[in-house]
């Protein structure tokens, strides 16, 4: 009567430890899962976590051609039309820097792009990472528009090209009129962090 029962609960007991081999492979397939999610990019609070990456030399340059051509072009060529081309300087005091500060600066403060940063999905930050809002905004295209307040045009271009130079060579890729200002301009559609991006961040403090 004690084998019988001891041969009835021997395939109970096996079935229950082979239940519990396969929980305990499954948790292990789940933890591997999530740990590749986290690897890779795909776990939403990892990613969100980390920096966007900072936008091309490119993409930045084609969005102030964008931007120049859709504005900055059109409206030097309309106001050296409606002045035949006399005060130049006063014209660009009284009329080109007011209508570029609406152009640069409202769709900056409010969305952190003109639309030469949309068309390229790039925006400009703030430390936070968000829309740097009416003061940043406002800091960074004074910078930008110094040039227009020059009077000799040589001597602008001059002003012009340092401003920009730096984003070509530093690392951080921004420009005098981005410290200034305290921003930095990121790209929507860059790729997702790499593994070792994620990694640095992970074991980060």
């Amino acid at each position: 009567m004690r084998h019988w029962a001891t041969d009835c609960a021997g395939p109970r007991t096996v079935r229950v430890q082979h239940f519990a081999e396969r929980r305990r492979r499954w948790a292990s397939c789940e933890l591997a899962r999530r740990l590749q999610n986290v690897l890779l990019g795909a776990d939403d609070v990892v990613v969100t976590a980390v920096k966007p990456r900072l936008a091309s030399v490119g993409d930045r340059l084609l969005a102030r051609l964008i931007d120049g051509l859709v504005f900055f072009l059109p409206t030097s060529i309309v106001l050296f039309v409606a002045f035949h081309g006399r005060h130049a300087t006063l014209v660009r005091l009284a009329f080109e820097v007011p209508l570029g500060a609406v152009y640069m600066v409202v769709p900056v403060a409010l969305f952190g792009q003109t639309p030469g940063k949309a068309a390229r999905r790039i925006r400009i930050v703030g430390p936070d990472g968000q829309p740097p809002g009416w003061a940043r905004a406002a800091k960074r295209y004074l910078v930008e528009a110094l040039p227009l307040l020059v009077p000799f045009r040589p001597l602008a271009i001059w002003i012009d090209v340092p401003v920009y130079l730096r984003l070509l060579i530093a690392s951080d890729r921004r420009g005098f009129h981005d410290l200034f200002a305290g921003t930095r301009v990121v790209s929507d559609a860059a790729p997702p962090p790499t593994i070792s991006e994620l990694r640095n961040h992970t074991s980060s403090p």
